[in-house]
C-alpha cells in the first residue's frame, strides 16, 4: 500500500469513528494517543549480514593465535595420574559475541584484536573485554536494588526527575526511580575508581583514542569521586523496566544530539538546549553459559549458528524480550496503552555540552549491553573471569 492510500485508508478510518457517535472516553483515547506523537525509526542492526564470513575467518585466527601461548590452556580436570589436565584455549560465548559486535576495524591490522599482535596480548585484550562486561554487569545489577546503593546526590536527582517530567521516560508511569546508564558506583570510592581503571583500555575496542580518553575521565577520575554520579548518566525509568535492562532484556542506543532549534555563527552552543534522540532496542538474551566453548569447526559450526540466530532475530524487527518463562514482558505506555517496541524514540533535553556526555554514556552502554546479551553473559555474570588487579585488590584488603 503506498503512503497515500495509507494516508486515505486513516483518514477514511478516523472520520467513520467519528460518524458513530463515540463515547467521549473514546475520543479522550484518541486524543491522548495523537498529542503523544510517537516516533519511530527502525530498530538498530548489527552488520553481521555483510561481515559473518569475515568475522569468523578473523575469529579462526584469533583462536590459533591466542593457542600459541601456554597461558590460555583451559584446565579440565585431572588425568589418570592425578596431574592436571589442560586442553587448548577455545573461544567462549563471550569472546564470540565479542568478535560478532566489535567495529571491524578492531579486528583488522593495528585493531585492538589484530590477529597478529603477539599472542600474550592478544589474550590479553580479549580477556579484558570480558572483564568489561564483568565490571558493567556485577554494579549494574547490584543498583538495580534500591536498598543495596547509596542515594544519588540530590541536586543531580532533582535535575534528572526534572527534565524527565518525574515519570519513566518510556511508560509515563509515576511508580519511577532514578536509574543510572552506567554504574554510579564505578567510582563513587577510590577502591570503586582504581576497579574501573583495570578495565579502561578496553574501551579501545570501541572507541577511537580521543573518545577513549573523554569516558576515562568521566568514568575513572582519581581526583572527583562520584565523577558520573550526575544527572547526564541517570534516566527516569520504572521499576520492572530498570530490572530489565540490568538484565539485558533492552539497550538504549542514541541516535543523535542535535540543538532544539536553529542558531547562527555567533551563539553560545554551551547555553543552547540540546535534544538526545534515544531508540528503544530489546535484545535476544542467550539463555546458554557466557563461558561455554564455542565450535569453530565443520559446517554447522556453533560460532555460525550464533549469527544466523542474530541475523534472523534482527530480521523479525526485534521483538520484546521474553522472561525465563518465554513471555513477552509487559512494557506498555500508559498514556497511549501502547506497546514499547523495538524502534521507538525518546529525547530528553539538556546543554550541549551535558548532551556529549550522555551521548557517551549511551554509546558505551550499548556496545556492552548487546555483548551481555548475545553471550549470556546478563544471566551468569559471577562465571565471568576476573581482572587479575581486582584479585590482587581483594587479597591485600584480606
Amino acid at each position: 500500500m503506498s503512503e497515500r492510500d495509507q494516508r486515505q485508508k486513516l483518514h477514511d478510518l478516523l472520520e467513520s469513528f467519528l460518524d458513530c457517535n463515540p463515547h467521549p472516553t473514546g475520543i479522550e483515547a484518541l486524543e491522548r494517543f495523537l498529542n503523544a506523537r510517537q516516533t519511530f525509526s527502525a530498530p538498530q542492526k548489527s552488520d553481521l549480514e555483510a561481515t559473518k564470513e569475515r568475522r569468523y575467518e578473523y575469529a579462526l585466527k584469533i583462536q590459533a593465535q591466542v593457542r600459541k601461548t601456554l597461558s590460555s590452556q583451559v584446565k579440565v580436570g585431572k588425568d589418570e595420574n592425578r596431574e592436571d589436565k589442560f586442553e587448548p584455549f577455545r573461544l567462549s560465548a563471550t569472546h564470540v559475541s565479542t568478535i560478532l559486535l566489535v567495529p571491524m576495524s578492531a579486528l583488522e591490522e593495528g585493531g585492538w584484536l589484530d590477529c597478529k599482535l603477539r599472542s600474550v596480548e592478544l589474550h590479553y585484550n580479549l580477556e579484558l573485554v570480558v572483564n568489561l562486561v564483568k565490571h558493567f554487569l556485577t554494579n549494574t545489577q547490584a543498583e538495580r536494588d534500591p536498598a543495596s546503593v547509596a542515594p544519588a546526590a540530590r541536586e543531580e536527582r532533582l535535575k534528572c526527575l526534572r527534565r524527565d517530567g518525574f515519570g519513566c521516560i518510556f511508560q509515563h508511569t509515576e511508580d519511577s526511580g532514578v536509574t543510572s546508564i552506567l554504574p554510579s558506583s564505578w567510582n563513587d570510592d577510590l577502591d570503586a575508581v582504581y576497579a574501573t581503571i583495570a578495565v579502561t583500555e578496553a574501551f579501545n575496542a570501541f572507541f577511537g583514542d580521543v573518545l577513549a580518553a573523554e569516558l576515562c575521565s568521566l568514568l575513572a577520575n582519581q581526583t572527583e569521586l562520584g565523577s558520573s554520579n550526575k544527572y547526564w548518566n541517570m534516566l527516569i525509568m520504572s521499576r520492572d523496566l530498570s530490572h530489565c535492562w540490568g538484565q539485558a532484556g533492552f539497550g538504549l542506543y542514541c541516535k543523535d544530539i542535535a540543538p532544539c532549534e536553529e542558531h547562527d555563527e555567533s551563539t553560545d552552543l554551551a547555553k543552547v538546549p540540546f535534544n538526545v534522540t534515544i531508540q528503544f532496542n530489546w535484545l535476544r538474551r542467550r539463555l546458554k553459559m557466557p563461558n561455554d566453548r564455542i565450535t569453530l569447526e565443520g559446517d554447522d559450526n556453533e560460532f555460525m549458528k550464533m549469527v544466523e540466530t542474530q541475523i534472523e532475530y534482527e530480521r523479525d524487527g526485534s521483538p520484546r524480550y521474553k522472561n525465563n518463562y518465554g513471555f513477552p514482558i509487559e512494557a506498555v505506555r500508559v498514556d497511549t496503552n501502547t506497546p514499547i517496541l523495538s524502534g521507538h524514540d525518546f529525547t530528553i533535553t539538556m546543554p550541549g555540552e551535558d548532551a556529549k556526555k550522555c551521548k557517551l554514556m549511551l554509546d558505551l552502554q550499548w556496545v556492552i549491553i548487546r555483548i551481555a546479551a548475545m553471550s549470556g553473559a546478563a544471566g551468569h555474570p559471577d562465571v565471568l573471569p576476573n581482572h587479575h588487579d581486582w584479585i590482587q585488590a581483594k587479597l591485600f584488603g584480606e
